[in-house]
């Protein structure tokens, strides 16, 4: 991997499920429990302000989404060292075996069934994210987790940011960052519209649906200006109320020099797909953002009606509200801070709610525990406060190991006690998980002689209350379980996706300098001036600091 993971001793470490710019993801198992979980490191958080941000936005979301079934799980977290001294994170998250844009560009056959359910669960979790007031702005395939079973998650909420309605019922926010993977972002992002909305999160889904049926992106523009050129090569020549939405003069006035272009019928790229599914494309990508359905719309599309049903697609219980905490913060020093207090908000949270458990389960009479369905509801927690419990050893005290899966028996940790376990969220997680999510309904067909039988999975919203008369089936993926280590992980077709590498996840090109705004130069200008007093700070705190260091903090300080 080469990387070292500063993690307890109670993880073997497996195979890698993914890495990027800042960090990487791996499997690992759990000695104690056996559970398995994915442990992401993210690196380099202090390296500049924007990714300090963007690690706290992603840590307080997960918090805050947590419990949804297509949204990543988060289990625990941890960074180690003292307040003034940690440079990386740990998320403890639930594990999964691929993302979509593996499972594309494997060359695995996808059915009209498989692309459906996909769709359905991306626009489920996402009706959660949108309630909560919430823009996601960088949906893509490699940011959709999912397992062999065909279950699927939303993930990475680093670059996700909150809207506001208005008094005309117009849900807006205001473009501050550059935002959304090239081929996935909105044409409104990149003809800088004055403002943009929810339906940038919609136009995203809509290029996943038509990478699905496609089995490639549809729209892959090589930078900024053949992007643009990509869209209007299918959708054609935008409306005038479109090009009165653009704040770029010079952007407008780009867009206007091309010749006309009419729209190209989408059942030309996609001759053999459903035509229900290219109906509710047409709908996703329309150029006017105006146009797109929501995303509880698009949920109730015919194409999507054996999984829809509106009692099991729920809402945010409220809207987000650390946002002004989170965008009012300025320095290094104060991500720093409010990084740390979240993950020791967090670790005090999660070791809490397994006390609570413990005490709700030792009031209640054995007949009274309800079914173990994922549709039922969790016994409510008595109204008497959890017992009090000491803050957990930080893992600065812990011994701690390397990439290394290799353990002697002294390496074992003891096992936990009752108490104990309660109070440990992996062991949590492990129970919750094996009374809350029962196996996914499998069944093996026959196939030719001398081949594997075909392994084919109800779906589990299927199962949860379709309204769909007849239960569908989908053969199951071709995954690389989070439980194999070494070349086992070579076997599966998804090798491909693994190996190779593309612009999908390439750094996002600028906006072309023609097509900026006084207010896109003014943000720059203004961050430039920031970075600067930020770094002259810097480097006065430098001169003034005395010979003699000062003691660090403990990690309880």
């Amino acid at each position: 991997m080469g990387r070292t993971f500063n993690v307890e001793q109670r993880w073997i470490l497996g195979r890698e499920l993914g890495q990027g710019a800042y960090g990487v993801v791996v499997a690992a198992e759990d000695k104690i429990s056996g559970e398995t979980v994915a442990i992401k490191l993210v690196t380099r958080v202090f390296e500049k302000v924007q990714l300090a941000k963007r690690v706290l936005r992603e840590i307080a979301l997960l918090r805050f989404l947590a419990g949804h079934d297509n949204i990543t799980g988060l289990i625990d977290l941890d960074a180690p060292g003292s307040v003034h001294e940690f440079n990386e994170v740990y998320l403890f998250m639930e594990p999964m075996e691929a993302d979509l844009h593996m499972i594309i560009r494997s060359g695995q056959q996808l059915t009209n069934e498989h692309c459906s359910y996909f769709v359905y669960q991306i626009l489920r979790g996402m009706k959660y994210v949108h309630s909560a007031n919430i823009i996601h702005r960088d949906l893509k395939p490699g940011n959709l987790l999912v397992n062999s079973d065909c279950e699927l998650k939303l993930a990475d909420f680093g670059l996700a940011r909150s809207f506001a309605a208005e008094e005309d019922g117009a849900i807006v926010t205001q473009m501050t960052e550059y935002v959304a993977t090239r081929w996935y972002r909105a044409p409104e992002i990149m003809l800088s519209f004055k403002s943009y909305t929810t339906a940038i999160d919609v136009w995203s889904i809509g290029c996943i649906l038509a990478e699905l049926l496609m089995g490639k992106p549809i729209f892959k523009g090589k930078d900024y200006v053949d992007q643009v050129n990509k869209i209007l090569d299918v959708l054609g020549t935008p409306s005038e109320r479109v090009l009165q939405s653009i704040s770029s003069e010079r952007a407008q006035a780009y867009v206007r020099s091309l010749p006309i272009k009419k729209p190209v019928p989408l059942v030309q790229l996609m001759p053999k797909a459903n035509p229900d599914a290219l109906d509710l494309l047409k709908k996703m990508i329309s150029l006017d953002p105006s146009d797109r359905p929501s995303v509880a719309e698009a949920l109730k599309h015919p194409w999507l009606a054996t999984y829809h049903d509106m009692a099991d697609e729920p809402d945010a219980p409220h809207s987000f509200h650390k946002w002004h905490e989170i965008e009012r913060l300025e320095t290094l020093d104060q991500y720093r801070q409010a990084i740390w207090d979240e993950i020791h908000d967090y670790r005090r949270e999660v070791r809490s709610m397994g006390a609570a458990a413990a005490a709700a389960a030792r009031q209640r009479d054995p007949d009274e525990i309800p079914s173990s369905r994922p549709s039922e509801s969790p016994p409510p927690v008595p109204d008497s406060p959890p017992p009090e419990y000491d803050e957990p050893e930080p893992i600065s005290a812990i011994p701690l190991h390397t990439a290394s899966t290799t353990f002697s028996e002294k390496d074992f940790a003891p096992a936990l006690s009752s108490t104990d376990s309660v109070m440990d969220p992996i062991a949590n997680y492990a129970r919750r998980s094996s009374l809350m999510q029962p196996p996914a309904q499998q069944f093996a067909f026959p196939t030719a002689a001398g081949t594997e039988p075909e392994v084919f999975v109800v779906p589990s919203r299927s199962r949860m209350g379709s309204t769909g008369a007849i239960e569908p089936m989908l053969r199951t993926l071709s995954t690389v379980s989070v439980r194999e280590r070494g070349t086992a992980a070579a076997l599966a077709n998804i090798r491909f996706g693994l190996t190779e590498k593309d612009g999908a996840d390439a750094p996002p090109s600028e906006i072309p300098l023609e097509f900026r705004t006084r207010a896109d130069r003014a943000r720059e200008e203004a961050a430039r001036a920031a970075l600067q007093s930020q770094q002259t700070a810097a480097e006065g705190e430098v001169a003034a600091e005395p010979a003699e260091a000062k003691a660090v903090p403990s990690c309880d300080a």
